[in-house]
């Protein structure tokens, strides 16, 4: 998909080729620091141009066309981890792993499983529903995190609890310098209804119109040149492919077995081999008791090699002992949250979707959130509840069958 795309912010993908037996995607080398790792608070200026540059890539990704019809490409997983700044301002938005793209005429899709980061969630993709707005408000949720330090609250899918979840977002840009300029904006982007927030083009200008205004602040390229370079230091490259190189041996071209519904997709590949890196030269032959001494010398090292190597494990078993505490401390608060919202998005598909009392449903799932805060209802029967509740909304009804059935599923499954 992103080879159909071009744009500054875009990640350039070169090439296509078949390493051996697997597909392998050459891309560009991007250096810099991902905004998830720049220490303390952005200032409004330099984040409102990242913010720019993000909203044209993801409008340009969007609005692009295959065969003169819209690509329409969701990136789904918009936050400062996924954007990368470089040392002279340069911004890229990285990993489209969970990105989809559109061939048809179809706005919008209800799928089966949530795709993206739970605190840049939108309300609508909790209710397994993708568009446009939803990167939007992914990108205000970011913009917002970098320029207050707000880290922000889980994805819900009640408008009371979406207002309690951007009401301290919004409260952070107050002592901000800069930041109230920032509230329109963001209180549109951050909109409850996906039709209320602007199209990411419109983001794009505003944060450009609204970064000119701070003329006092430093520029995003002054502020990369002073940030960026002391925190770009990373370790050596390894792996099974380092030291190896890639020789080009063919050019070749592919046609999906499977076609697009625009029709046959026809891709360039080139067809690579693996060179292996050159061997050591073998060292020169040494006098016998030279040899000998190298000996004493090589047990002296295999010795301490075999110590440290014990000390190494020793040490890689108390790390992983810790993590796994560590994961056992923090899963319960991650698994209870994670339950409530579940449970606060059933009451809101039933009560959208009944005319008459839902006293009954109201009993049933606050019992369900009851045992989401004791840890008694897991996430997987919670899930099962949600995934039956989403199945009879569906019409956009919840009538006398629906809620039999679901009081019987849930006595059954609450009874486990």
């Amino acid at each position: 998909m992103l080879g159909l795309v071009r744009h500054r912010a875009l990640v350039t993908v070169d090439a296509l080729i078949r390493l051996g037996p697997q597909w392998a995607v050459v891309m560009e080398l991007v250096p810099g620091i991902s905004l998830d790792e720049v220490p303390g608070r952005v200032p409004v200026r330099p984040a409102l141009e990242i913010v720019a540059e993000v909203a044209s890539a993801l409008d340009a990704a969007y609005r692009a066309r295959v065969d003169d019809r819209p690509l329409r490409l969701l990136h789904r997983d918009v936050k400062p981890s996924n954007v990368r700044v470089g040392p002279d301002g340069e911004v890229k938005l990285l990993d489209f792993g969970v990105a989809r793209a559109e061939f048809d005429t179809r706005e919008a899709e209800t799928r089966g499983a949530v795709y993206g980061s739970r605190p840049y969630l939108s309300p609508e993709r909790l209710e397994l529903v993708d568009t446009h707005a939803g990167d939007v408000f992914a990108l205000g949720i970011s913009l917002a995190e970098l320029v207050t330090g707000v880290v922000p609250g889980p994805a819900a899918a009640r408008p009371a609890l979406h207002a309690e979840r951007v009401r301290p977002l919004l409260a952070g840009l107050d002592p901000v310098d800069g930041g109230p300029l920032l509230r329109p904006l963001l209180e549109a982007m951050l909109a409850y209804d996906p039709e209320a927030r602007p199209a990411a083009e419109a983001v794009a200008t505003q944060c450009r119109a609204l970064a000119a205004r701070l003329d006092r602040q430093p520029t995003l390229r002054a502020w990369a040149e002073a940030t960026v370079p002391d925190r770009m230091l990373r370790p050596p490259v390894t792996g099974t492919l380092t030291g190896r190189s890639l020789t080009e041996s063919g050019v070749a071209d592919l046609t999906l077995d499977q076609p697009l519904p625009s029709g046959s997709a026809t891709f360039s590949w080139t067809t690579a081999t693996l060179e292996p890196a050159p061997a050591p030269p073998l060292p020169a032959q040494r006098p016998s008791r030279a040899r000998r001494a190298l000996k004493w010398v090589a047990g002296g090292v295999a010795l301490s090699g075999g110590v440290a190597a014990l000390a190494v494990a020793v040490v890689v078993a108390g790390v992983v002992l810790l993590g796994v505490l560590g994961v056992a401390a923090i899963w319960p608060g991650v698994s209870k949250g994670a339950c409530a919202s579940m449970v606060d998005e059933m009451v809101t598909r039933i009560h959208d979707g009944t005319t008459g009392s839902t006293a009954r449903a109201d009993a049933v799932t606050s019992l369900a959130s009851r045992r989401c805060a004791t840890g008694e209802l897991g996430l997987l029967r919670a899930n099962e509840l949600l995934l039956f509740v989403q199945h009879t909304t569906a019409d956009g009804a919840f009538d006398a069958d629906d809620l039999s059935a679901f009081e019987d599923l849930a006595r059954d499954v609450l009874a486990r």
